[in-house]
């Protein structure tokens, strides 16, 4: 029976097809991420105001210490928490490339486009299993492969031709090239 009543609703879901909201998501998709959007609201609020009212009590004890120098400082610091800067943002999405699989890395290749100088400026796309070399204008195509979790070895097509070793930090937030020829830094130009 229950087999059944899942089957019913599978099936319903693909005859009636997502409503969607303004915003173009499907009605669900966007009224999750209203709620997920709402939660973290709530949460840094709560957080923010917890970190001034600290602020506020420590520059409270700097000025009765007469330390106007961390006085000062804390002041500034409670203007810019305020203003909501210096959000930890970076961070937390380095967090989130730590932990990533050597398959989620390579799906995070595809979404990127990469560059490095070597004998001329190289620009580097990835979709498969072919890396797309563009250098002078002069687009090749090479296959490619995932060799760890953040290290990737794009392969020479003809026999005797050498192989490129690209190896990112573990933040992702950059790279390099190595070849016989040399060692390059390769910079992570945008999403595709």
């Amino acid at each position: 029976m229950k087999t059944k009543l899942r089957a019913l609703v599978v099936l319903s879901l693909f005859c009636v097809g997502p409503a969607f909201a303004d915003d173009g998501l499907p009605s669900q998709l966007a009224a999750l991420k209203k709620s997920y959007d709402g939660e973290v609201v709530r949460s840094l609020e709560t957080t923010q105001a917890k970190y001034i009212e600290a602020l506020e009590s420590l520059l409270r004890s700097y000025t009765s210490a007469q330390n106007l120098e961390a006085a000062l400082a804390t002041k500034n610091e409670i203007e810019k928490a305020q203003r909501w800067e210096g959000l930890p943002l970076e961070e937390l999405k380095s967090r989130a490339f730590q932990n990533m699989s050597k398959d989620d890395f390579g799906r995070w290749l595809q979404t990127k486009t990469f560059s490095f100088d070597g004998a001329a400026k190289v620009t580097l796309s990835f979709d498969g299993d072919i890396a797309f070399w563009n250098a002078g204008g002069n687009a090749i195509e090479f296959p490619f492969s995932v060799t760890s979790k953040r290290r990737l070895t794009i392969k020479g097509k003809e026999k005797g031709k050498e192989d490129y070793k690209i190896e990112f930090s573990d933040d992702l937030q950059s790279g390099t090239v190595e070849s016989s020829r040399g060692k390059y830094d390769l910079l992570i130009e945008s999403s595709k």
